[in-house]
């Protein structure tokens, strides 16, 4: 499995699906949280330019388009058979267990979707923050050494804002400031 390291934690993509809403999380296993703190260069495996970062959006937008329409299909026919489950037993009757498998399919199926993306986006050292909402960040290392990442959203034309590591979305700045 893939292995993030920032920050002194070496972190795992997992996925997390919930009955109430899809979520995609990422856990530091606690036995690896006291490692020795890397190199701001030692980071992350691939590092952006703005050129480079912004040539990828084409790319990314039509990535993103295509997961959702994938993943949204699977949630609806989860849901499809979540309905099903309901009204069988609300009438007394539960789910066979050919249904019961079918669903546990579904599940596995958008599990494995999910997990495809994720990793499509990791192999090109995207930084992936918010697969709903389309937000992602690539690194990027200053000429001073100083890391950066720089911060696209689906509906955005371009790469316009950045933000360190420990500001998140909320800390962004626009592009013009970024240093060279």
């Amino acid at each position: 499995m893939e292995r993030i390291t920032y920050n002194r934690v070496l972190f795992y993509p997992v996925t997390c699906v919930t009955t109430a809403f899809f979520e995609l999380s990422v856990f530091p296993p606690m036995d690896k949280i006291d490692q020795p703190q890397p190199h701001q260069e030692e980071l992350f495996d691939r590092y952006f330019t703005l050129e480079e970062a912004a040539a990828l959006i084409p790319e990314v937008r039509k990535a993103f388009t295509q997961c959702h329409k994938e993943l949204n299909e699977l949630k609806d026919q989860i849901v499809l058979y979540k309905r099903i489950f309901t009204q069988r037993e609300q009438s007394g009757q539960p789910p066979t267990e050919a249904e019961s498998e079918a669903l546990h399919q579904k599940w596995l199926s958008y599990e494995q979707c999910l997990d495809r993306w994720v990793q499509h986006f990791l192999s090109q050292g995207i930084l992936l923050k918010d697969l709903e909402k389309g937000l992602i960040d690539f690194p990027y290392l200053s000429q001073d050494g100083d890391l950066f990442l720089l911060c696209w959203h689906l509906g955005e034309d371009g790469i316009f804002y950045f933000h360190g590591l420990e500001e998140g979305f909320r800390g962004r700045k626009p592009i013009a400031v970024l240093p060279e």
